[in-house]
């Protein structure tokens, strides 16, 4: 609440400060697992810019919280903190036994091929984005500093103790956002819409679905939950609905066909069965009355739809742009198949060869006036665009690997369904994310 309060204000450094002088506190004091979560949680209460859009004038817009205030130019405060704590931690030996360390050997491979591909590349090719290498190779190092500490730190008590702030940290996401605009009016935009702020870490909020019968505390949990119903009917992102869909799916799944779930066995019964159905269907019914033609939500749903059509000219036009980018990421790995299976690396970029970006509005979306000028696109929209665009079909085919050995680990601890939410979903989207979606894969 603080965070979103102080949004953009001086006044949000003194709760930075205190975060920092806490945390530095307990690294003087040599307890590190302790500084370490406390570290962590600041981060996952932490606020991008990316969800400020249009909430202030370009170049007006200076964060202040403990994930996004800068020190020089793009470097930030939290990273050289992970600096710090992977110099304390490196001595410690890893648990090389686990899913953690196989997502962490599996991004360092697709990131070391991005970076040599990348810096290749803009050796060689001037139209190769060197600011756009930067940007990458920052998300590398906050994604795999984080993992190199977590690694080392997978023993019981430590799980379970990130865990439960992990959890608290979604539930306090959500919550704080809806406190701030029911008693504040505190809103975002998004293109001609007017939506409420929502906290990074509440775009987490749906892998509590999965949980649904593992939840202990159900006051928050049915608390989170409807809080984000109550948003999504106003300003629900096309990702979103995937993100819903996949959560409803897994618990469906383990309702009804997973017999071997050792969590579930003793709770699945045909009362809780029913009752999940009722609800299900309460809730489906719920939204769709509540949906009003003019909403961000009923422009994304249709959208959402509109990539089933079968025929992309009859795509709207946000999901069209992420199948033109795709199309014509791939068309060009056709001449030159090194690209298409290794990538063109951070920095590089495609351009629009079979013409589907003619008479389409760019202007909104992920690429900045230079990039739609130039007709040369540094920057994809989400997993399925950028992975292909930057580590080629064998990035892609590693990525989606590893997601589904988090899938298939989901009946054990929900918060695995994390992997889809944020590799499957938002790969690439910003380094908060990343640090997020770590630390909740680790717990």
């Amino acid at each position: 609440i603080g965070n979103i309060l102080t949004l953009s204000s001086p006044l949000g450094l003194l709760i930075t400060l205190l975060q920092y002088i806490y945390v530095i506190h307990l690294i003087l004091k040599k307890d590190l697992i302790k500084a370490y979560l406390a570290h962590m949680v600041f981060v996952l209460l932490s606020l991008s810019a990316q969800g400020t859009l249009g909430m202030f004038d370009a170049g007006q817009l200076s964060m202040y919280n403990y994930g996004t205030m800068k020190i020089i130019g793009p470097i930030r405060g939290f990273y050289l903190l992970n600096i710090i704590f992977v110099i304390l931690f490196r001595k410690r030996c890893p648990n090389k036994k686990t899913l953690l360390y196989s997502l962490f050997q599996t991004l360092s491979i697709i990131f070391a091929s991005g970076i040599i591909i990348g810096l290749l590349g803009c050796l060689i090719n001037p139209y190769y984005s060197f600011d756009s290498f930067v940007d990458n190779t920052i998300y590398i190092f906050v994604t795999l500093s984080t993992l190199f500490v977590l690694v080392r730190l997978i023993e019981e008590n430590t799980v379970k103790q990130a865990y439960y702030l992990g959890v608290c940290a979604i539930i306090s996401g959500i919550v704080g956002s809806f406190i701030c605009y029911t008693l504040f009016h505190i809103t975002s935009h998004y293109s001609v819409y007017d939506i409420p702020y929502i906290a990074d870490i509440a775009g987490f909020v749906p892998v509590l679905i999965i949980g649904y019968f593992t939840f202990k505390h159900r006051i928050p949990y049915w608390s989170a939950l409807l809080i984000f119903l109550f948003f999504s009917m106003d300003m629900m992102g096309g990702k979103s609905f995937f993100q819903l869909g996949f959560c409803l799916t897994c618990l469906i799944y383990l309702a009804f066909f997973d017999y071997d779930s050792v969590n579930l066995v003793k709770q699945r019964s045909s009362y809780m069965r029913s009752l999940l159905v009722v609800v299900g269907v309460a809730v489906v019914a719920f939204v769709g009355a509540h949906f009003s033609s003019e909403s961000m939500a009923f422009y994304k749903f249709q959208s959402a739809l509109s990539m089933f059509s079968g025929d992309i000219s009859e795509m709207s036009r946000s999901p069209y742009i992420r199948v033109a980018s795709l199309i014509n990421i791939l068309h060009e790995g056709l001449s030159n198949p090194f690209t298409l299976l290794f990538g063109k690396g951070y920095g590089g970029y495609f351009e629009d060869g079979l013409n589907l970006f003619v008479g389409i509005d760019l202007s909104n979306g992920a690429w900045g006036d230079a990039d739609i000028q130039t007709g040369r696109f540094h920057s994809g929209h989400d997993t399925m665009v950028t992975v292909p665009f930057f580590n080629g079909l064998i990035g892609l085919y590693l990525i989606l690997k590893i997601c589904w050995l988090y899938v298939k680990k989901i009946k054990f601890n929900f918060l695995n369904g994390v992997a889809f939410l944020w590799i499957i979903l938002q790969f690439y989207f910003n380094t908060l994310t990343a640090a997020i979606g770590v630390f909740l894969l680790f717990a």
